[in-house]
């Protein structure tokens, strides 16, 4: 919402207001604010996502200010949030009687959204103090929520000479960076604005935001936990946290950091039970897992979304292969595919529980789709390794070499490339890539393991080479990249 610019600098001030509305509501009383407290007030439940809440303070400004402007710009907000176009528009347009700028912008971002930017254009055009700072910040913010990033380039433009240092303005640029992907300028613009207000939880979760986009995840927790000494019941910081931690494969503190984030009100009970669904699945119980997933499954007002959906049915057959139900498995892999095409896991997966259910046609052809679909290294990476666990070797070393032609310095791609000619007794290719790889089995430990695999049967040499590879290869690499 673009009038989270009046807000800045204020969260104080308005989590003081916001406590003494909560009070006064457990007491039973509807407290007097003027209609622009409320309406703040509405819009700072709005930042936190605790829209029950800002629902109810727009209610109460409402009853006591019934043709408030700005609460009624507030309404319009909400109901655009619930994809309620027509009553948004029929309100807006008994606003533009008034003729004032809040209610010409507020239109015209409505326009942007119906698609009709010509009209838009024309309605932004009427407003009577183009050079007004908060005008010009809520006609780019409302080009940029509708990735109009020329559009809202040029109204950036119009005031960045003018306001280049009002604290406003600057967040907008930080925004307006971020959202065009400029995420170090964006870090600047936020480190500018943290010098201002050193205390505000939106800008260190808007540096948390960048970081993420950067990989920069110890970064992004250390912005993420300044956010919550400011305010520590603000979820979406513990959101990002979460992510972080995950994407550092620490998935311990990725779980209780969802789990606060849920504590808070900052998911819903469908996504908690899904993050919580994995987290047994990390902890192996599999079938404690697949019943928690089903379980949202048959949640009778379940929420639909395609995306979501896809990556459940993916996990339910996760489960199943897992408890080694490779039919059943086979046809949530196949569901999920259907849910999202391009779920490229889900081809890599289905190959492999077609490949145990010994349908190689199938598996060849679920592999082929993969990478026909992602023709990267990291899906041919994967593909080796997964066609390797059912000893698809020639399959295997062709998916690595790929890999490593695309992209040589690929991680581990050498490292697997000779674990797979030791696996099919291939020595002096081993030796030669052994050499290359950045976590080597020492040359040293080299003829003690010859010595075990010549005195092994079949089986017991896969062990041994599995044994080798995570002692010298995997552990190397994992304490490397914590």
């Amino acid at each position: 919402m673009a009038k989270k610019n009046f807000l800045i600098g204020r969260e104080r001030e308005l989590q003081e207001l916001a406590e003494r509305y909560e009070e006064a509501k457990k007491g039973g009383n509807t407290p007097y604010f003027d209609p622009y407290e409320y309406a703040d007030l509405t819009d700072w439940y709005v930042m936190r996502q605790n829209i029950s809440q800002a629902e109810k303070a727009l209610e109460d400004g409402l009853s006591m200010h019934p043709d408030n402007e700005a609460l009624l710009i507030e309404k319009c907000h909400l109901l655009l949030d619930y994809q309620r176009h027509e009553e948004a528009y029929e309100l807006s347009n008994r606003m533009m009687l008034n003729g004032s700028d809040p209610a010409i912008i507020l239109k015209g971002s409505i326009l942007l959204q119906q698609g009709d930017t010509k009209e838009a254009k024309k309605v932004f055009a009427t407003i009577q103090e183009a050079d007004d700072m908060y005008n010009i910040i809520d006609i780019c913010y409302a080009y940029l929520d509708n990735n109009m990033v020329k559009e809202a380039t040029k109204w950036l433009n119009y005031g960045k000479d003018t306001f280049a240092n009002e604290e406003p303005f600057v967040a907008l640029k930080a925004d307006y960076y971020y959202h065009t992907e400029k995420y170090k300028k964006a870090i600047d613009c936020y480190n500018q604005l943290i010098d201002i207000n050193p205390y505000s939880p939106i800008y260190w979760t808007g540096m948390a935001r960048c970081y993420m986009a950067l990989d920069a995840y110890d970064k992004a927790i250390d912005a993420c936990d300044y956010a919550l000494v400011s305010d520590e019941n603000y979820h979406e910081p513990q959101l990002i946290k979460a992510q972080a931690f995950g994407a550092l494969g620490n998935n311990e503190e990725a779980y209780k950091c969802y789990k606060k984030a849920f504590e808070m009100g900052g998911m819903s009970l469908e996504a908690w039970d899904d993050i919580s669904a994995i987290y047994l699945m990390d902890h192996g119980n599999y079938q404690e897992a697949f019943e928690v997933f089903e379980r949202i499954e048959n949640t009778p007002d379940k929420q639909t979304n395609d995306v979501v959906d896809a990556y459940r049915a993916f996990n339910m057959g996760m489960c199943k292969l897992e408890l080694q139900a490779f039919e059943e498995a086979h046809q949530y892999f196949i569901e999920a595919i259907k849910l999202n095409p391009e779920l490229i896991d889900a081809y890599l997966r289905d190959g492999l529980v077609l490949a145990l259910l010994e349908r190689n046609d199938e598996t060849l052809l679920a592999w082929e789709m993969a990478v026909k679909i992602s023709p990267t290294p990291q899906t041919l990476f994967d593909l080796g390794r997964i066609s390797m666990q059912v000893g698809y070797l020639s399959m295997s070393l062709k998916s690595f070499q790929m890999a490593e032609q695309l992209e040589e310095d690929f991680p581990l791609v050498r490292e697997c490339i000779a674990n797979i000619y030791l696996l099919m007794e291939k020595r002096s290719e081993f030796e030669e890539y052994n050499k290359k790889a950045t976590y080597a089995i020492p040359e040293e430990i080299i003829p003690q393991l010859y010595n075990k695999l010549d005195k092994a049967d079949n089986f017991t040499k896969i062990t041994i080479i599995q044994q080798y590879f995570e002692q010298y290869v995997l552990i190397p690499n994992s304490v490397a990249n914590r």
